[in-house]
């Protein structure tokens, strides 16, 4: 399968909100209209889903959706959120049952800046749920960057660190970061 229609795969599933299987009449239509090569079967679609190839691909499409914005964003805001899959993994429960397994969902994190006027995301990566936030700040404020005059930055507690305050410096903004109870200012 072309990495062309694999995006399209991937791209119109997500728009319609539907399972592999029921996106398969969806892209029957596009196959007919000449927008995809082969109308591929519903393992394909999830197989689709794990090509590590595509993810460059969907970052250069979340950072271009924002070029008519350009103009206009300059204040942007940077967070994660975790996301539950559909697949469990084993966890030992040491707070309270030491020799106790249990079954809990695993899930991701997404890690992304987006404008605060027109909230149109302009940088994300995803990593596995336990990745920590602030080592994914100075990819997030580069891959902004990049498109936009970056003034200001926000971000919470979890991204305070002297190199992410001089990431924003260099690129030319004002980082708006809380300082965490154990940082000691020292005012010349």
């Amino acid at each position: 399968v072309s990495t062309r229609d694999k995006i399209f795969y991937l791209a119109l599933q997500a728009y319609n909100e539907k399972s592999s299987r029921r996106c398969i009449a969806d892209l029957e239509i596009a196959r007919r209209l000449g927008y995809i090569q082969k109308t591929p079967h519903f393992n394909t679609v999830l197989k689709c889903m794990k090509d590590e190839v595509l993810v460059d691909y969907f970052k250069h499409l979340v950072t271009v959706s924002g070029l008519p914005l350009q103009q206009v964003e300059t204040e942007f805001a940077v967070d994660s959120s975790g996301l539950s899959t559909s697949q469990f993994g084993r966890w030992i429960d040491v707070r309270f049952d030491e020799n106790k397994f249990k079954e809990r969902r695993k899930y991701v994190k997404i890690h992304l800046t987006c404008g605060v006027k027109t909230n149109i995301i302009t940088a994300v990566n995803v990593t596995n749920g336990f990745s920590a936030d602030s080592p994914q700040f100075e990819s997030l404020i580069k891959q902004t960057n990049r498109i936009y005059n970056i003034k200001e930055v926000s971000a919470d507690k979890a991204y305070s660190s002297r190199n992410n305050m001089e990431v924003v410096s260099k690129v030319g903004g004002l980082p708006f970061i809380p300082y965490k109870k154990n940082v000691n200012i020292a005012i010349p």
